[in-house]
């Protein structure tokens, strides 16, 4: 099958936050909140340096980042305890998320999950969402090595569903992640969120840019 003009591909590997998942308003709130309290603006390149990273690994570069007393062990249990709730309550679908899914499925496309999230908020988001169902695997990147701009998790996440992955089209919102994928090599389709990369970054680094699923549900074939 293929997404309009892109080479045939047998698989598709989704992040969640900002391409299956309208959450990154609520992130873009606690990275506010939680730098407020340290009395620290938030830099606008910030919460997309974050993006491709594992909770992990963000508490870490964070500390380096601002100089934070605190250790990552106390900086993932404040960050966990300000947005656990919101994916286990309230965190939806981006529109067509679950149509897009519903039609790969029909037509026999083997999907996995590759997220920056942990599983403790990844797998009951999905599941509330009724979007577990569509997936083959879910890959974290909560190990060393795995973060999202590296080619490891995007390989992995492939593997997990039986597919090289140069077999396999990455779905992603952030430029550091599509070159991630891009090394691992899938093709990668951008998916725009103004929360997150310009458009001018996601069009430099992936193979076609979307702003939602309506384009690449139309183009499928």
């Amino acid at each position: 099958m293929r997404f309009g003009l892109l080479r045939p591909f047998d698989g598709v590997i989704f992040d969640l936050d900002g391409t299956l998942l309208d959450s990154l308003g609520m992130w873009s709130q606690v990275d506010q909140d939680f730098l407020s309290k340290r009395g620290i603006p938030v830099p606008d390149d910030y919460m997309e340096a974050l993006n491709p990273l594992g909770l992990q690994e963000a508490a870490v570069y964070t500390i380096r980042r601002f100089g934070l007393p605190e250790t990552p062990e106390a900086v993932l249990a404040e960050w966990r305890g300000m947005v656990k709730a919101h994916y286990l309550e309230d965190i939806r679908p981006k529109p067509g998320a679950r149509q897009l899914l519903a039609q790969l499925e029909l037509m026999g496309a083997p999907m996995a999950v590759a997220t920056a999230l942990s599983e403790e908020m990844a797998l009951p988001c999905l599941e509330r969402c009724g979007l577990r169902q569509f997936f083959g695997a879910v890959v974290t990147a909560n190990a060393p090595g795995m973060a999202k701009h590296l080619p490891a998790i995007w390989q992995k996440a492939a593997a997990a569903v039986s597919l090289p992955a140069e077999r396999c089209v990455a779905l992603d919102d952030t430029a550091p992640s599509i070159l991630g994928a891009k090394a691992a090599g899938m093709q990668v389709v951008g998916i725009f969120d103004p929360l997150s990369s310009s458009r001018e970054a996601l069009e430099k680094a992936a193979d076609a840019v979307v702003d939602g699923f309506g384009r690449l549900m139309a183009g499928i074939h």
